[in-house]
């Protein structure tokens, strides 16, 4: 898992990673992000910040389990403890 704030080059480090052949999974927040402002939603950290850890909980814990038998898993994700945070 790699955490980090915002700009702390957590995506040049990844992209890095995956140049390696490095298995790579997906950010929730983004994604959670982009989804909701195309739905016209209100989970977005800035709107309920609530809702977005839930969404941000649940994405995360779906990947993990999906994802248990890859070895050496590089998650794009900033972290469950950082989404406290919002």
């Amino acid at each position: 898992m790699l955490t980090g704030g915002p700009g702390s080059e957590k995506t040049s480090i990844i992209d890095g990673l995956i140049g390696r052949a490095v298995y790579c999974v997906p950010e929730a927040t983004r994604d959670i992000i982009a989804e909701q402002l195309r739905i016209s939603g209100s989970a977005v950290p800035w709107s309920d910040a609530r809702t977005f850890r839930e969404l941000m909980l649940a994405r995360d814990i779906d990947t993990y389990y999906a994802n248990l038998e890859r070895m050496h898993v590089a998650n794009r994700t900033q972290a469950i403890v950082n989404a406290q945070e919002c």
